[in-house]
């Protein structure tokens, strides 16, 4: 209650020591006023002067106004309070004088207390308009008193005494407050003043050491090459310590050891030599990760023996730390003193020791990034490489289209091959038309020796390439196991060999050797030529069809000889066979031929069938029937073995198939009678159906193959289920065709063993699943029996493979838990629930405190003290009924030594558990040494842990404005300020690029702003001053003249540099007059440092990824320019390949039609050659223009547009004519700085495509001219009112070989064409069509040279 009753009266405490200051006066102020007016207010009342005077008025005023003060004090309004309690006691002062007395009014003295009150509240400015405001007022006074516009009522003496004493008090007790508040305030600033003296003092002894530690910093960070980075940390730790034995260890990347990178000194004999961990001084600093101090040295206990005749008398090792791991060690020596290093010397080498961690960890990541530029740059070469090779393989291929004679063509093979892989010793070899072995078609170099040679299968490279049909390289022939002596003894020993195929079959093979070696083939070689092997084969192919096709007209006369005999034998085998067949139509099933088997077995006659439908005969039951047997033949071309029953009960098996006959599709129909033997299937099939269902139903896998083939006869579910073959390609096939056993050998073998003993047994019968190719056990049973007069094999396999795979998971279980077991760190024991030891194991590097024989079978009590026996029983009962683990640590004294375990309990079963006990003895150890490091480490850190922040913020983030924002945070925390930007230099321009205490930031971010003279910076920006230091920026300079920026005083601006250059200044902003001093400008150096370097890295980040989005890019052009070569290598030889085709049948019936003498016929078939062979030349040639383009381009010139279009106008002036098409062309069309042949051809394919297209129209149109410029580009355009483009297909038609319309002429080269002109003069072509409204093709193009 009193605490409550004292707050009530005593003024609040405010952060703000000068507001708390103002509180304290006006509670004060406010409780005595209220006292004396309440005095005064009691006298009146009793004295009967209270009522009818003006004071009945203002003391209660007075008294709430001064309420009212004291509650926005303690809201914290101080200000506001005060100006609010002067104006209103003023004002009510003044209204009871002019009520009362007037100028002889006690109020207009009382003024002199609200004049004090508004000068120590507000300043002397409000307390001098106050006491302005007063005088006003009193003559106011006297001049309606010397007027007598006012008469005034004095009070008599007493009362006027009275007043006069209260005025008295209340200016007394201000003035008191004012006394007493300075001496306090100057008692304060004493007490203050000692303590910042001291701090001074302290901070001068870290600023030595800090001011060391930036210079080093500054070479630190600027050193991106460990070598030189070593060197500078040698040379600046020996200046800081002042001697000159100083050495550098780092961890090997294995962990296994130090190794001295570089010494000074004593240490320089050194260098290179190793350390294990724990070994001397080094070894122990990189073993218990920190700072070890050795006084002196020779009779330090952990000290090297072969370093102690070095002579060493003091020796400081820090650890190097990346992540919380040490990466090595900073090591200083003394070998003249003894005792040298001071705590401070320790806590300074712990501090550059972290400096150092942080500038290797920079040139590690420098040296990453490097050896990535490196790698990305090689791999753009490979890809270039690669680019080379595909676009001699498009040369290739045009080259090798042409050839249609096998010999010139094996000929420019091996050229091509030659030049390809830039050797003289290249060779072809061809499989034989029987396969049975290769032959050396074509060699050269050295291969010339062996044509015509033959080579077997597996023989050489070439005989295992041709088995494979996989490339091989072999870098060392004379050390490969397959090498042929002969070919050895040529000297080759690089050797690359492809194979040659022709729809997945191996045709040949092209092989290509080095000697010497001073070259190897590489596997870029390799890949080419695979791709050239292909080309190969494809080019082989064609010429082989050529030259059958030549073949083939040569045999054609002996076939059409042989036809005419045939077709008389075919006559009489078909009216006389006994087998019903019947020809008729496949739509409407009208009759054409039948013989007289087929009347018979129908029951139709010749004269009532032929030409007549069969529905007309109900020979189809449904006919919807036949429309499905319609559609089921045209999908398959063939039918067989279906049932047919006719009304005359007969039953027959059918075959059908689909013949072109006189250019109609008909049907020959063949009809068995198989009624009898239908009858006597249906017995038999009962018969079997029974065995078949027994046969089927047994779980064991069973199958009945013939004795010397093996091949398959039957089996059941379970044999395709545990073999994984199928019943479709499996039955019926031999066991050789079927891959069944390893070896023919074994096989042979088999099969002599059983004919003699007639069954065998195999109890451990292993094979592979068909599909899966899953290991299976099974036990084999094998019986001979005799089968439709075949001797067969009867088998039967139980599968017990689930049954081993366990068995052998069994095994391999109990190894893995042995193995566990063994190289676990704990001691294992199975306990009962009652707590007796039934077992124990552990590895044999671990030895229990107790041997195992002393405590298997004993209780726990019998061994451990109660506490613990406590705690054990606890956990295995809680183990036992929750089934979760349970630990718990326990301690014990053994032989006078304190040991920690830890106890892991988990249930086994409901009567045992398994206890894991692992010695922590070391790890409580090293935990309580680490707790007493920290909390030194942590007292010694304080003071430098802002500037490490700042170095760990450059390091941890490349985000510029993210690391700037932290490290304007840090600074704040030792030089305090009120805002802060920084401001980047472009010219004579300043960037502020960000801001703290500066809200919103958008309003200030990005803003740039001329340097004028008036610049506070310009001795930084322009002189050689270090820094800008001004006390008040409002009287030196007119910078800050905005409403915002008047605040300002304070003023400090650091510069920016990189590498010795200027890039711009940090500006801290201080509301407070002189509120920066020159220790700060010094300290806020550092900082300004780390920002710089921010920024650096930041801008060195940003070039190198905008470095890496540019190479991806190349990177992702040359893939799609590969992608598309290699589709263009397969379209061409597909394409050529259909002409091919198309001559080679024609040629067949050139021969026939002259023989017949059918002219007309032999016309077309001429000019179906023609048109083939046309095809192939206008592919051809637009294939070579296409490659042409970016090759051999003229120079471009200025040329008039309209003139170009002329020019391609008369190229295809004849099919415009042809087609009856109109064209229109716009005047004074822009001229443009291209080459002239190329977009006279661009503008052909247009027309050209546009005239195509546009023929189809009754008054067909084109309009060729200019509509407007795209990026100062003008755009062209061809329009049409052709049939138009979908949508969907405007990008597609651009693309190689895409046409719409696969009937329609051309090659679909054109419009891929046109776009790789355009584009190759910095152009682009669009399309702008609907299907059905006609197409207009956009395109822009130079109007001056864009070198």
């Amino acid at each position: 209650m009193q605490n409550k009753v004292r707050r009530f009266f005593v003024a609040p405490i405010f952060e703000d020591p000068e507001k708390t200051r103002l509180a304290r006066i006006l509670n004060g102020f406010g409780w005595f006023v209220i006292s004396i007016m309440l005095v005064l207010i009691f006298n009146r009342i009793f004295t009967n002067t209270w009522v009818g005077g003006s004071a009945s008025f203002t003391f209660p005023l007075i008294v709430i106004i001064v309420g009212f003060m004291q509650i926005m004090i303690r809201l914290g309004q101080v200000h506001f309070a005060g100006r609010f309690a002067v104006t209103l006691i003023w004002l009510t002062l003044t209204y009871q004088a002019a009520q009362a007395d007037g100028l002889w009014d006690v109020a207009l003295i009382a003024h002199l207390a609200i004049i004090l009150l508004a000068a120590l509240m507000l300043g002397w400015r409000e307390g001098v308009a106050v006491g302005f405001f007063s005088i006003v007022t009193i003559w106011y006074f006297a001049y309606r008193h010397h007027i007598g516009s006012h008469e005034f009522n004095l009070d008599p003496p007493f009362h006027y005494a009275r007043d006069l004493t209260a005025v008295f008090l209340v200016t007394s007790t201000l003035i008191y407050y004012l006394v007493y508040n300075m001496n306090r305030s100057l008692a304060e600033s004493n007490v203050e003043l000692k303590e910042r003296l001291r701090a001074e003092a302290k901070l001068q002894r870290q600023a030595d050491y800090l001011t060391a530690l930036h210079e080093t910093t500054l070479g630190l960070v600027n050193r991106l090459e460990l070598n030189p980075l070593f060197e500078l940390i040698l040379t600046r730790t020996s200046e800081l310590f002042d001697t000159p034995h100083v050495a550098v260890d780092i961890v090997l990347p294995d962990e296994s050891t130090l190794r001295q990178e570089v010494g000074l000194g004593i240490f320089a004999n050194y260098n290179g030599e190793v350390t294990p961990k724990g070994q001397g001084l080094i070894g122990k600093v990189w073993q218990d990760d920190k700072v070890i101090v050795s006084q002196d040295y020779n009779t330090w206990e952990g000290r090297d023996l072969e370093a102690e005749y070095v002579g060493f008398k003091a020796v400081l090792g820090a650890p190097l730390k990346s992540d919380n791991k040490v990466i090595g060690v900073l090591t200083v020596a003394n070998i003249e003193k003894r005792n040298e290093f001071t705590s401070e010397q320790i806590l300074l080498l712990e501090r550059l020791a972290a400096l150092v961690s942080v500038a290797i960890d920079n040139a590690r990541l420098y040296q990453e990034s490097q050896n990535e530029i490196l790698e990305r740059k090689l791999a753009e070469e490979k890809l270039q490489l690669q680019a080379d090779y595909l676009t001699t393989l498009h040369e290739t291929t045009l080259s090798l289209v042409n050839r249609l004679e096998l010999n010139p063509l094996l000929e420019l093979i091996i050229a091509r091959a030659s030049d390809l892989l830039d050797t003289e010793e290249v060779a072809l070899h061809l499989v034989l038309p029987d396969e049975s072995a290769l032959i050396q078609k074509i060699g050269k170099g050295l291969f010339t020796q062996f044509n015509e040679i033959q080579t077997v299968r597996n023989y050489g490279i070439t005989g295992t390439v041709w088995v494979s049909g996989k490339s091989m390289l072999i870098d060392n022939y004379s050390q490969w196991s397959g090498r042929i002596v002969e070919v050895e003894g040529l000297g080759f020993e690089s050797i690359i060999c492809a194979p040659l195929k022709s729809e997945e079959k191996v045709i040949g093979v092209i092989v290509a050797a080095h000697t010497g070696q001073q070259k190897k083939f590489t596997q870029e070689q390799l890949t080419l030529l695979e791709k050239f092997a292909a080309l190969t084969s494809v080019a082989i192919d064609n010429a082989r069809l050529y030259q059958e096709a030549q073949t083939e007209i040569i045999e054609r006369k002996i076939i059409e000889t042989e036809l005419r005999a045939s077709d008389e034998r075919f006559r009489k085998v078909f009216n006389n066979n006994k087998v019903a067949i019947s020809i008729i139509t496949l739509e409407e099933g009208i009759f054409l031929e039948a013989n007289e088997a087929f009347w018979q077995i129908t029951g139709l006659s010749p004269e009532k069938a032929l030409g007549h439908s069969v529905l007309e005969f109900d020979l189809w039951i449904n006919p919807q029937d036949r429309t499905n047997f319609v559609k089921e033949i045209k999908e398959k071309g063939s039918l067989s073995n279906v049932e047919v029953t006719y009304p005359t009960g007969r039953k027959s098996l059918a075959y059908y198939e689909l013949i072109n006959l006189k250019d109609q599709l008909c049907v020959v129909s063949m009809f068995y009678d198989v009624t009898e033997l239908r009858q006597a299937e249906r017995a038999l099939q009962e018969s079997e159906e029974r065995f078949r269902l027994v046969f089927q139903a047994s779980p064991v896998a069973i199958c009945i193959t013939t004795l010397e083939e093996g091949r398959l006869v039957d089996a059941n579910q379970a044999y395709w289920n545990l073999t994984e073959y199928s019943f479709e390609e499996s039955l019926g096939k031999t066991a050789e065709e079927l891959d069944m056993w390893e070896s023919l050998e074994d096989r042979k073998l088999f099969v002599e063993d059983i004919k003699v003993k007639r069954s065998l047994t195999n109890p451990n019968y292993e094979f592979l699943a068909y599909k899966t190719h899953q290991p299976r056990s099974v036990i084999a049973f094998y019986e001979l029996i005799e089968l439709k007069e075949q001797t067969c094999v009867l088998s039967m396999f139980y599968d017990v493979t689930e049954q081993r795979q366990i068995q052998e998971a069994l095994r391999n279980a109990e190894s893995r838990t042995r193995a566990i077991l063994e190289s676990m760190p704990d001691m294992i024991f199975e306990i009962s629930k009652d707590g007796v030891f039934l077992d124990y194991v552990a590895s044999t590097e671990i030895t229990p405190l107790v041997p195992p024989s002393e405590f298997i079978g004993k209780s726990i009590r019998q061994l451990f003290p109660a506490h613990i026996v406590k705690q054990t029983l606890f956990s295995l009962e809680r183990a036992i009924a929750t089934e979760q683990l349970h630990a718990f640590e326990y301690e014990l004294k053994h032989e006078g030594e304190t040991r920690f375990f830890e106890a892991r309990i988990s249930a086994v079963t409901d009567e045992t558990a398994i206890v894991m006990v692992r010695d922590i003895s070391q790890r409580k150890w090293v935990e309580t040494e680490r707790e007493k490091l920290i909390a030194e480490l942590e007292n010694k850190n304080a003071e430098s842990e802002t500037l490490r922040e700042s170095v760990s913020i450059v390091v941890e983030t490349l985000d510029k404005s993210e690391a700037i924002d932290r490290i304007l945070e840090q600074l704040e925390k030792v030089i305090p300020y009120n805002s802060a930007s920084v401001q980047l230099l472009d010219e004579n321009m300043l960037e502020i690029v960000s801001t703290r205490g500066l809200e919103p930031k958008s309003e200030y971010i990005g803003v740039r702003f001329a340097i004028t003279a008036d610049e506070p910076a310009n001795d930084l920006l322009y002189g050689d001053a270090p820094y800008v230091l001004i006390d008040d920026v409002q009287v030196s300079t007119n910078v800050f003249t905005e409403e915002k920026q008047r605040k300002i005083h304070g003023w400090m601006a650091i510069p920016l540099r990189v590498k010795g250059k200027l890039i711009g200044i940090i500006a801290l902003d201080g509301h407070e007059v002189g509120q920066f001093k020159k220790s700060d400008a010094e300290l806020a150096l550092t900082y300004a440092n780390q920002v710089a370097i921010a920024i650096e890295n930041a801008r060195l980040f940003s070039e190198l990824q905008n470095e890496l989005i540019e190479r991806k890019r190349l990177i992702e052009e040359l893939e799609v320019k590969n992608a598309e070569l290699e589709r263009f290598t397969y379209t061409v030889s597909h394409d050529l390949k259909s002409p091919l085709i198309t001559i080679k049948g024609f040629l067949g019936f050139l021969e026939q039609d002259s023989v017949s003498g059918n002219v007309n016929r032999l016309r077309s078939d001429i000019q179906r050659i023609s048109d083939a062979t046309n095809k192939m030349q206008s592919l051809l040639n637009e294939l070579l223009n296409l490659s042409r383009v970016g090759r051999l381009v003229n120079q471009s010139q200025k040329n008039s547009f309209n003139e170009i279009v002329q020019d391609a106008i008369d190229i295809v002036q004849g099919r415009l004519q042809a087609n009856n098409i109109q064209l229109r062309v716009q005047e004074n069309m822009p001229s443009v700085y291209v080459d002239r042949p190329r977009i006279v051809e661009v503008l052909q394919n247009l027309i050209d495509n546009a005239a195509k297209f546009a023929r189809f129209h009754p008054k067909p149109l084109i309009e060729i001219g200019q509509d407007g410029y795209e990026e100062e580009k003008p755009i062209f355009f061809v329009r049409d009112n052709g049939i138009g483009i979908d949508e969907t297909h405007h990008e597609r038609i651009f693309g190689l070989f895409n046409k719409l319309d696969a009937d329609s002429e051309g090659t679909g080269v054109g419009l891929a064409l046109v776009k790789r002109i355009v584009e190759l003069h910095g152009g682009r072509i669009w399309v702008k069509s609907e299907a059905g409204k006609g197409a207009t093709f956009y395109f822009t193009l130079p109007v001056e040279s864009e070198s």
